[in-house]
């Protein structure tokens, strides 16, 4: 069981890292006068 929970854990820290790495690269190509992607753009839907 032990392995189980360290696979998951490492599997979450894997994502975690693609999510805030994938972030910051889009913030700083936009330092560099890259584009902002229009769904970043799109206001929230009133409801």
């Amino acid at each position: 069981m032990d392995i189980v929970y360290d696979i998951i854990l490492i599997l979450h820290f894997i994502g975690l890292a693609s999510v805030v790495g994938g972030f910051l690269v889009q913030m700083k190509s936009t330092d560099r006068g890259g584009s902002i992607p229009p769904w970043c753009m799109e206001r929230s839907p009133s409801w």
